[in-house]
């Protein structure tokens, strides 16, 4: 989490030739995934191919979408680098999943955004999601969709998906349950952050975001070689799942949304 793996090329390339030389080392496997934006040379690329097992990647759709809500610092489009980067992959042992933020000028165009992944980008694993109001979203204009009609939008969305052999998922739609919690915050949460930090979400990582005092529940020690860990934070964490929280006792779909997003 932070931004852009790509960015930080050089540390990236170190950190993943680390851990692959720990894991033969100590005969364990490592799948390594990433999360990026696509926009990078072709010899980046490929070297991400060649050692990476699944890859998500931020693409909102065909070009006139992707350009609008994705520009890069100049202005321009990014979707011939994008492309580029997915034809770069094809052909490989990476798995590719796209992540799509859907504004509310998208809402109606979810059907064929389905179809453009399908048909042109090749792609079959799909994540959709609302433009959350939050960061540069509060300044936007063209904000998330209402509830209502996301959901009327996803369902048709979901129908063509199936239809074309793809599947298309949005994080509140788990009918394959029951789960206890909505996501990992109140299992076993341990995911480090380029600061050192250990959080119980993805979402919260950095000290000054409003809900680290919940969320962080430690950090690494560099000097001392060794992890921090508030075992009372993770106490309450471990706390935050379905049968914990009251408004969900009477709920017909407590086991599938698990009290939401904590």
């Amino acid at each position: 989490g932070g931004g852009e793996p790509t960015v930080a090329w050089e540390l990236l390339v170190e950190v993943v030739d680390y851990a692959t030389r720990l894991a033969k080392r100590a005969d364990v496997p490592l799948r390594l995934v990433l999360a990026t934006n696509g926009v990078m040379s072709p010899d980046q690329a490929r070297w991400i191919r060649d050692r990476f097992r699944a890859v998500t990647l931020s693409l909102d759709g065909p070009r006139e979408i992707q350009d609008r809500n994705r520009p890069k610092p100049d202005g321009s489009g990014s979707f011939d680098d994008v492309m580029g980067f997915l034809d770069v992959l094809r052909g490989s042992r990476a798995e590719i999943f796209t992540r799509s933020t859907v504004t509310r000028s998208m809402v109606t165009r979810m059907t064929d955004m389905v179809e453009f992944f399908v048909q042109r980008a090749n792609v079959r694993n799909l994540h959709f999601e609302p433009a959350f109001p939050t960061g540069r979203c509060l300044e936007c204009l063209d904000d998330g969709a209402p509830a209502i009609e996301f959901a009327d939008a996803f369902v048709a969305a979901s129908d063509r998906a199936e239809a074309l052999g793809a599947n298309l998922r949005f994080s509140a739609t788990r009918i394959g349950g029951p789960f206890l919690s909505f996501c990992g915050c109140s299992e076993d949460p341990f995911s480090v952050t380029v600061d050192g930090l250990i959080t119980a979400c993805l979402e919260v990582i950095d000290c000054r975001q409003p809900m680290a005092k919940r969320f962080i529940f430690g950090e690494y020690n560099s000097l001392q070689n060794h992890f921090t860990i508030d075992f009372d934070k993770l106490k309450t964490l471990r706390s935050m799942n379905v049968l914990e929280k009251q408004g969900c006792a009477t709920c017909y779909a407590k086991w599938n949304c698990s009290g939401d997003c904590p």
